[in-house]
């Protein structure tokens, strides 16, 4: 059996726990810190190996790629998030990489080879939480939540189809409350992905401690309803059978 990744022991053992405390942002609407996809694609990936993230958002996933020296294909639907992840790539010198490439598309509907994908990752939108823009194939545009799930369903089927056999597919995700409603997106991702085929390898937590924005949600619903602050955050790791 050939190895996993070249970690060396002592990064083995940082990374080899169910909780993680990565809470840095970049300054996008919702970016996630970048030392999960740089612990993910040292987890699961070796030099030379093509990463996708199709929900690429600021282009974290592909400055941690660029840094690891591994290839990239990021694609969004939205213009501002395409525009922002540019100024976020020259900041780091990835301009006129030839490693990396960016694409304004649409998830559901990617222009990829099947199976040609070493490792996926991404963070799609948390529902209807955050307004990223108002292209039509913006699914966090979507207010219906069963709708929601629906269209994530296909762009999952999509990262199955380009993901190669027995390789690793990473969704970071996050339960979220509108009013006195409750959605456990990651459960419901869990069940969808293991449909279309996917195994669920393995779920990490991110203690994220950035929820709402700065709303003063320690003391929510009080003194007549429990709602916790949200601290935390699902990394929801799959493999392709």
């Amino acid at each position: 059996m050939g190895k996993l990744n070249e970690l060396t022991k002592e990064e083995w053992a940082e990374y080899n726990k169910t909780v993680w405390n990565c809470t840095s942002r970049n300054g996008y609407f919702a970016s996630f810190d970048k030392e999960i996809p740089k612990r993910l694609i040292k987890y699961f990936t070796h030099q030379e190996d093509t990463i996708l993230d199709p929900f690429v958002g600021s282009g974290t996933t592909l400055i941690a790629a660029q840094e690891l020296n591994r290839n990239a294909y990021g694609i969004d639907c939205s213009i501002k998030a395409i525009d922002f992840m540019k100024k976020s790539v020259l900041k780091h010198g990835m301009d006129n990489n030839a490693r990396i490439k960016v694409v304004h598309g649409d998830v559901k509907n990617m222009a990829i080879k099947d199976e040609s994908v070493d490792f996926i990752i991404t963070s799609p939108p948390y529902f209807d939480i955050v307004h990223y823009s108002n292209e039509k194939a913006q699914i966090g545009n979507i207010s219906g939540y069963e709708k929601f799930i629906e269209n994530m369903i296909v762009a999952f089927g999509e990262c199955y189809r380009v993901l190669k056999r027995g390789k690793y597919a990473c969704v970071v995700t996050g339960d979220i409350r509108k009013a006195h409603e409750y959605y456990p997106i990651h459960v419901d991702y869990i069940t969808q992905l293991k449909k279309i085929g996917f195994r669920l390898h393995q779920i990490i937590v991110n203690i994220s401690q950035t929820s709402g924005f700065g709303k003063r949600e320690g003391c929510m619903g009080y003194p007549t309803n429990f709602h916790p602050w949200m601290i935390h955050e699902y990394i929801l790791i799959f493999q392709k059978n």
